[in-house]
């Protein structure tokens, strides 16, 4: 990718599921590399959108209690759609 280590990472892609939460916005993103979990503050999107996240964390193992399940990966971060 582009950028050095310290800067973030951004990738695009296609939505393919939307969780909505208070005050977060949960999408399932269909990127070039595999499909990501993506955390963001609660944002119109809808499914078959084309989003750019614009990633500031990755945290494994992540529990959500609003959603009582567990992501492998989730990455936190900014969505813009488009891209």
């Amino acid at each position: 990718g582009m950028g050095g280590a310290a800067g973030n990472v951004v990738f695009a892609g296609k939505v393919l599921e939307k969780l909505d939460v208070p005050s977060y916005t949960y999408l399932r993103v269909q990127t070039p590399t595999g499909e990501e979990w993506v955390a963001v503050s609660t944002m119109q999107v809808n499914v078959g959108d084309n989003v750019t996240v614009n990633q500031q964390l990755v945290m494994q193992n992540f529990a959500s209690k609003s959603l009582g399940r567990t992501f492998d990966k989730l990455v936190m971060g900014t969505a813009t759609v488009g891209g």
